[in-house]
């Protein structure tokens, strides 16, 4: 089912994640797990990249090498909570990436792209796999003004 949108919270909820208006951001379920994740961090080589898949729409399912990956704890609770409700954070992170699109059958190959992963956890630490991917390929030029547009590109 696919889902495309522009309302003010979720737009709200993109730039906060770190992405770029005038653009369109993807959301998938990945199709990797924390150990991928972690493997593209911590076992790339310049000659050899580890990769992870990233749905760019519907038909292209591309290879994206890392370049930044950065913890985020993420606020819990509701969204437009009291201001002296005390903060409080998941006590596991969601990741925020840079990278670029390392996969010579795509039109995308070499492209930039950012990325927010929700990750997912348990009491005894993380579930296997992230629970959600938002992504964009990085436009070319910003219009600090211009619209966030999401779409839901699960198949």
């Amino acid at each position: 089912m696919s889902e495309q949108g522009s309302s003010d919270t979720r737009i709200d909820d993109l730039k906060a994640k770190g992405f770029e208006a005038g653009t369109l951001v993807f959301s998938f379920e990945p199709r990797f797990t924390v150990e991928d994740l972690k493997d593209a961090v911590f076992n790339t080589r310049y000659s050899s990249r580890v990769t992870i898949p990233i749905r760019l729409n519907h038909d292209d399912l591309v290879r994206v090498a890392l370049r930044q990956v950065r913890v985020v704890f993420d606020e819990d609770g509701p969204i437009n909570a009291p201001a002296d409700r005390p903060k409080t954070y998941h006590e596991t992170p969601d990741w925020r990436f840079d990278g670029w699109v390392e996969d010579a059958s795509s039109q995308f190959n070499g492209h930039p792209v950012r990325g927010y992963i929700v990750g997912v956890g348990t009491e005894a630490g993380y579930d296997d796999e992230p629970c959600r991917v938002y992504v964009q390929l990085i436009p070319d030029s910003v219009d600090p003004d211009g619209e966030i547009t999401y779409q839901d590109v699960d198949d």
